[in-house]
């Protein structure tokens, strides 16, 4: 197979799986993108990679708006994100009280 190969999951959509796909997966790498969490490690040559909407493990965070000048598009106001992504394992405010 040329080039390293990859097995890649873009299917979990619920909390309690992305945690128990941390916990068999450690060590493993964190990353994002706009949109993404991925976890992914390498067994040898292959790379295992979990993606997962940051929504779905993330806390979406509006920490401003910002008014965009009339141009080629329509004047309007756009939110500021921040995703506050805490520790993948840690329990949930709610789970500790």
């Amino acid at each position: 197979m040329p080039g390293a190969p990859e097995i890649a999951d873009y299917s979990c959509d619920d909390k309690e799986l992305a945690v128990t796909i941390a916990e068999a997966m450690k060590p493993c790498v964190k990353s994002y993108s706009d949109d993404l969490f991925m976890l992914s490690r390498r067994f040898g040559p292959v790379l295992l990679r979990f993606g997962m909407w940051r929504s779905t493990v993330c806390t979406r965070r509006v920490v401003a708006v910002e008014e965009v000048p009339e141009a080629v598009v329509a004047a309007h106001t756009r939110e500021v994100i921040e995703w506050d992504c805490h520790p993948l394992l840690a329990p949930e405010a709610s789970d500790a009280a």
